[in-house]
């Protein structure tokens, strides 16, 4: 099989457009970027977080063309709602991420983070991607305003997500992290329903949080055995 991994438009290390965007945007674009790259459907759809979201619209626009769905601690179109959450920023740190953009364009973040030697939040992966990671979020802003420019349609995105129709026996994984940072049981729950789209839905939890489930080698390698018996 071949693997196919890529930054959304404007994020990390993907260069933005000046595209409007839609709670379809997303999924449109994957659709051309596989088109342009030469790959062929079927596809198996695997989305980490807002990925799932993304997938699940990509799979609504075109259902002919996706073989499997793998959800990993994915979103859920409810979650802000049930989770009593504003959204993916609180707005009262809107103006702090704003100022983080300036400061990394100014390379102050840099300086900080070289003298600081804060501890990453990425410690699995390899130190070359901690790296690459870094001097991108402490040299330049485009990623801190790619964020809040997506924040701004995140509830549009949710609720298009929701209006998606179900996966009939379309195989379907889900993989929850166990270390939850707010309520559990209410995203254990909302998990549930994601494996609940598909008839052969699968649900398997992981002794992770919601990055060291795809950061960890560990974790990666539980969910690559189950993706692999999809190929067969």
């Amino acid at each position: 099989m071949r693997v196919v991994r890529y930054d959304r438009e404007g994020k990390w290390f993907s260069e933005s457009s000046k595209e409007t965007f839609t709670p379809e945007f997303y999924a449109r674009q994957l659709h051309i970027l596989l088109e342009i790259s030469g790959e062929k459907p079927p596809y198996i759809l695997v989305g980490h977080s807002l990925g799932g979201i993304y997938n699940r619209i990509f799979r609504d626009i075109y259902p002919n063309e996706v073989k499997a769905m793998v959800f990993i601690d994915s979103s859920h179109p409810e979650q802000w709602k049930r989770l009593d959450e504003n959204g993916l920023i609180e707005k009262n740190q809107i103006g702090l991420i704003k100022l983080i953009a300036v400061l990394s364009d100014m390379g102050i973040i840099g300086v900080y983070s070289a003298i600081s030697k804060p501890k990453s939040m990425d410690e699995h992966l390899p130190q070359v991607c901690q790296n690459r990671k870094n001097n991108l979020t402490s040299y330049s802003g485009k990623v801190h305003r790619r964020f809040l420019k997506e924040n701004n349609i995140n509830n549009d995105i949710l609720t298009r997500a929701g209006q998606s129709t179900k996966l009939g026996s379309l195989p379907v994984l889900v993989f929850t992290a166990e270390k939850q940072y707010g309520d559990s049981l209410i995203w254990f729950e909302m998990q549930k329903e994601l494996k609940e789209l598909s008839s052969t839905g699968k649900h398997f939890y992981v002794d992770a949080n919601h990055g060291s489930i795809i950061t960890k080698k560990k974790n990666a390698e539980i969910i690559n055995k189950q993706i692999l018996l999809l190929t067969e």
